[in-house]
């Protein structure tokens, strides 16, 4: 990532907090920290992580994998890219971590998935930050949108006024640990896994009906500059 961008990525402080600056724990080691002294011993040559995780765990999982893909302290060790898979995760940052995770991504250091059931407002919330500075909260990776009627794809770089409703808070409150809960995220994917089981996340990635245009082009540039 290049450095302007480093000093604009603001994220929800209470998730930030939990992995990196915690100050309630017994043992003095911050969580992401005792993640990689507990994962490093493990990997071996071939392996891949994935990180996942449900709810708060799921917006936990995006900045964990956020955090590995771009910490370049462990590249001589950790395989990329990291895979994060999430269920039903609130929002975990704003305008600048979206736009450094799709640069993760275009460089092909992260691939994201976020599962979430279509009725559920938790993945809708917190909507902005509270205090200074004021920010919207936006949504990474690939969201794969689960309904009673069918399931679609679209990345975060795709915006529109669909999009923009899909991720709002107009959602029913009511039956709301039923749209939230894996168990309902389970059946559905379970009744579409016909057509789901077609696919990889990679594939999803190359298809110009679920990432933007302009996503595409600047991964085409990142591969470039590499070359």
């Amino acid at each position: 990532m290049e450095e302007d961008l480093k000093e604009h990525v603001l994220v929800h402080e209470g998730f930030h907090d939990y992995l990196f600056e915690n100050d309630l724990l017994e043992d003095g080691i911050q969580r992401y920290a005792k993640i990689i002294e507990d994962l490093k011993p493990l990997i071996e040559d071939g392996y891949s992580v994935y990180v996942t995780g449900h709810s708060l765990g799921g917006s936990l999982a995006h900045l964990l994998s956020f955090k590995l893909a771009g910490n370049e302290d462990h590249r001589d060790w950790l395989p990329k890219p990291i895979t994060c898979i999430s269920y039903a995760a609130p929002y975990s940052g704003a305008s600048g971590y979206r736009t450094a995770m799709e640069q993760l991504e275009k460089d092909g250091l992260l691939r994201s998935l976020r599962v979430s059931n279509g009725e559920d407002i938790i993945p809708a919330s917190p909507p902005f930050s509270l205090g200074f500075p004021f920010r919207t909260m936006k949504h990474t990776g690939i969201n794969l949108r689960l309904t009673k009627n069918g399931y679609s794809t679209v990345h975060s770089s795709v915006g529109g006024f669909w999009n923009a409703v899909n991720n709002s808070f107009l959602k029913p409150v009511w039956s709301l640990l039923t749209w939230h809960g894996l168990q309902l995220h389970d059946s559905r994917m379970d009744e579409y896994s016909k057509d789901l089981n077609k696919v990889t996340i990679d594939d999803l990635y190359k298809d110009q009906t679920v990432v933007s245009m302009d996503f595409t082009e600047g991964k085409a540039k990142s591969n470039h500059n590499e070359d």
